[in-house]
């Protein structure tokens, strides 16, 4: 019986000789015995809790992840999750988990695989969860079998993967970012040991891996880690509100609340918590991890200059910034705004509920709530995708854009669309809605044909986006170019987030 290993790159062309002449047979790593790699139901071989850096405990707690080398005798025979980053709610219902550990050493990856032995496209899925929740236990065989590697991981979250302390020994304090990069770099380094090429990744995620994504086109840390990128609801063209320093810091941003300084933040994080704000790194360290993720204040990525820029476009579109890309594809959903909260900008609706009124009447028709969650999730996710599109299509990539519009969620018999994150459970887990399955068709087909560099497919044919030609192709549902329909969205939203 051939005992499926993960294999050092030495000796792989013998064994694939070996294999040709004598069929099946054992195969040993240099001198010490093989690693079998369990399979899925569905014939995706697969290896789990992986790490990939040292656990960033005790001393290092908020500093830059350190690199693990793979160890195949210590570490493939697993076929379990392995501990989730602290989360600040275990309710997050946009995602599905398997696994229900949690802990601070938490910077594994996973790995799911056609076949060890190929040389096959590489996925790597950057989860979202607004950089305070969520994790990497995915049913990643769902995409492996349409031929590619898929890899999944772990990142520090809330403010034990975003905090700013005067004391720190890094000028970056986005140590959920770095852990991403050190995960690509273990990518680079072991993949083909999966049957991945690792001069062939994608990296991809939704909302705040999304974002993710798009941090990491722009990272010099990332350069060569990897040559397409699919970002699904990324947000990066809204005003992010934490800055590591005062300069250009305005009273509120777009959206009405007030920007900070990085450090201050951090502050009223710990006073949150009961502490004075001016403890010692070396105090903070020994906190238990709960008493810190209590706290749970606001925790995007803190624009520093390096994991995120103060001019996310203009770097994209600046060879000496922004990271070369072959092809790259960004998309949202059409009912972005169903979560949010419709009584908080009451006030504002009333003020401009004329121009609205004109683009989305027949959501108004229905409710006026309805309309302004519409318009906002626009705003937000749907102008994000349009930027990005348009930056990158300076570049030399490949440029494709989707609307994503199965009917999940619906009121008086009426479809009104997708709702941010619900996408998701079609990508990740096993369905039988027939909405969802027509999703997640349309995901795994394009998602794998976008890795190999193929031509993609949509319901059809799915043109390349070009500045005279934005063509958005509808997924989810039967249709073809959504550009038409979003066009007095766009020129309205575009408007408001020029304000």
């Amino acid at each position: 019986m051939f005992c499926n290993s993960v294999h050092s790159g030495r000796g792989v062309e013998i064994f694939k000789l070996y294999i040709g002449l004598f069929g099946s047979l054992f195969f040993a790593i240099s001198s010490a015995e093989s690693v079998e790699l369990p399979k899925t139901a569905n014939g995706v071989y697969f290896s789990l809790g992986i790490p990939y850096a040292e656990a960033p405990v005790g001393r290092l707690r908020w500093r830059p992840p350190l690199d693990k080398i793979l160890n195949p005798q210590l570490t493939l025979n697993k076929q379990t999750f392995s501990a989730s980053c602290h989360p600040f709610s275990q309710k997050n219902l946009s995602y599905i988990r398997y696994g229900s550990e949690i802990n601070e050493d938490c910077l594994y990856l996973n790995v799911w695989t056609p076949n060890p032995y190929g040389n096959y496209p590489v996925m790597v899925w950057i989860h979202g969860g607004a950089f305070r929740n969520g994790n990497g236990n995915i049913l990643g065989d769902l995409l492996a079998r349409y031929g590619v590697v898929v890899v999944s991981l772990n990142y520090r979250l809330g403010p034990l993967g975003f905090f700013a302390h005067p004391a720190l020994e890094t000028d970056d304090p986005n140590f959920g970012i770095l852990d991403q990069l050190s995960a690509l770099r273990w990518v680079r380094r072991h993949i083909n040991d999966f049957g991945g090429d690792p001069d062939n990744v994608t990296i991809f995620g939704s909302s705040a891996g999304a974002l993710s994504v798009d941090l990491l086109t722009a990272h010099p840390d990332a350069a060569g880690l990897f040559n397409k990128a699919i970002a699904k609801s990324s947000y990066i063209a809204s005003p992010l509100r934490i800055k590591k320093k005062l300069a250009n810091l305005i009273k509120n941003d777009a959206y009405g609340f007030p920007q900070e300084i990085g450090e201050d933040h951090t502050v009223r994080v710990l006073k949150s918590i009961g502490l004075d704000g001016d403890e010692s790194l070396k105090f903070l360290r020994a906190l238990d991890p709960e008493i810190l993720v209590s706290s749970q204040l606001r925790s995007l990525p803190i624009i520093d200059g390096t994991s995120l820029k103060v001019d996310h476009f203009k770097c994209i579109q600046d060879a000496g910034c922004g990271n070369s890309l072959d092809a790259y594809m960004t998309g949202a959903m059409s009912y972005e705004g169903y979560a949010y909260s419709y009584e908080r900008y009451d006030s504002w609706l009333q003020a401009n509920i004329k121009s609205l009124l004109n683009v989305y009447a027949e959501d108004f028709a229905m409710q006026k709530e309805i309309a302004f969650k519409r318009f906002v999730g626009d705003m937000r996710f749907l102008v994000s995708a349009k930027l990005s599109a348009s930056a990158h299509k300076n570049t030399l990539a490949k440029v494709y854009t989707f609307y994503t519009d199965a009917g999940l969620v619906t009121k008086n018999d009426k479809e009104l669309g997708t709702p941010h994150g619900w996408d998701n459970t079609a990508l990740w887990t096993r369905v039988e809605d027939k909405k969802k399955r027509i999703l997640q068709k349309h995901y795994h087909e394009n998602w794998s044909r976008f890795a190999y560099g193929k031509e993609l497919i949509g319901n059809g044919s799915w043109q390349p986006w070009r500045e005279d030609r934005a063509y958005w192709q509808i997924l989810g549902r039967e249709g073809n170019d959504a550009g038409p329909e979003l066009e007095e969205r766009f020129r309205l939203t575009e408007y408001y987030m020029g304000q």
